[in-house]
């Protein structure tokens, strides 16, 4: 069912085939990384982490090696496995690579 994974990418603004140009949506953070983008960004990030998607685990064995010191004492205080997914899918690491 991909309806979620569509609904999650017109919520985040990046609808599939929805950028009239064929060189994509832009990288630069100027341009994803206002509040607005980045409340998005973080309910989309909890939205996959409930549904396990990727599965949690996989999810911070993953990026583990980019986090930087801050992100890592911030995924120390959370409670759950789908928490701490859901904090390094909404990371500045995560969004930036």
């Amino acid at each position: 069912d991909m309806g979620p994974a569509l609904r999650w990418l017109r919520q985040l603004g990046q609808p599939p085939y929805g950028h009239a140009t064929p060189d994509g949506y832009s990288l630069e953070s100027r341009d994803w990384s206002g509040s607005g983008q980045l409340t998005q960004r973080f309910e989309v990030a909890q939205a996959l982490a409930r549904f396990q998607v990727p599965p949690p685990t996989l999810v911070t064995t993953a990026v583990e090696p980019l986090l930087s010191p801050a992100t890592r004492q911030t995924l120390a205080q959370a409670n759950t496995p789908k928490e701490r997914a859901a904090l390094v899918l909404a990371s500045p690491e995560f969004m930036t690579h």
